[in-house]
């Protein structure tokens, strides 16, 4: 990232010293800034592509990076929060159609108040076992209620129908096990031993293999009995909210 926009920005001012000449402080503050704004645009871009099919559990697999990778708390939590705005966005209108247009304050209160709590840990995730422990807290009830978002939803559309290893979760574990690996070749590069090495190496492409041939090879169909049910729609006098209402006689 750092050499991409060095090719388009113009030369760092330089300050002389005994030494000779060092990049000015300034300058690099400035460039880190720019590269947290590239940061946070990018997160709540994979936000938004989940309103494209399996794109967004896919991508959602960038995040994860893109906060390791913060040096701040600060920015690390400005990561995830543009990623949690820009994908939960749809509760202000959900909250509207569901509840009716009068509830639209609560649907934003909403909408800020769980993208808030959900981005929070990451601003912790500085290392691997950090971001493994804030991807299961995230799932669990009650923040697991509104983090539909979580990377852990990349587990379904790599690992499809992974249930066959023998456990129902053999998708999820696979999924942690090469983000912990990823995670910590990131932060804390490769191990100096040559088989421990070799372990990290060979896991991650095992995993990265899986999830070709399980993507390739499944052909996943929908149940024959699939059918679906609207709850409630305001142009029909049928749905059960309305029959429900004429039962108590409202």
């Amino acid at each position: 990232m750092r050499e991409f926009i060095n090719r388009w920005m113009p030369a760092a001012p330089r300050r002389s010293t005994a030494s000779g000449f060092l990049p000015d402080p300034r300058w690099e503050g400035y460039l880190d800034e720019k590269i947290t704004e590239v940061r946070v645009g990018l997160a709540a871009l994979l936000g938004l592509s989940w309103q494209f099919g399996h794109w967004g559990p896919v991508l959602s697999l960038i995040l994860i990076p893109l906060v390791v990778t913060g040096k701040t708390k600060r920015e690390r939590y400005g990561i995830a929060l543009a990623y949690y705005l820009a994908g939960s966005h749809g509760l202000i209108e959900g909250s509207a159609s569901f509840f009716g247009p009068g509830h639209v304050p609560m649907g934003i209160a909403l909408w800020l108040i769980s993208s808030a709590l959900l981005a929070a840990g990451w601003a912790f995730a500085d290392s691997a076992w950090k971001v493994i422990a804030v991807l299961v807290v995230d799932a669990l009830p009650p923040l697991g209620l509104f983090d539909w978002l979580s990377p852990l939803a990349g587990a379904g559309a790599l690992f499809p129908g992974a249930s066959w290893a023998g456990a129902s979760w053999a998708g999820l574990l696979m999924l942690l096990a090469g983000v912990y690996l990823l995670v910590r070749w990131m932060t804390q590069g490769l191990p100096v031993d040559l088989k421990w090495r070799h372990v990290y190496t060979d896991t991650l492409m095992f995993l990265t293999g899986m999830a070709l041939m399980l993507n390739n090879g499944m052909n996943l169909t929908f149940p024959q009995a699939w059918s679906n049910a609207i709850l409630r729609d305001p142009l029909r006098k049928g749905d059960l909210h309305h029959e429900r209402d004429q039962d108590l006689g409202y």
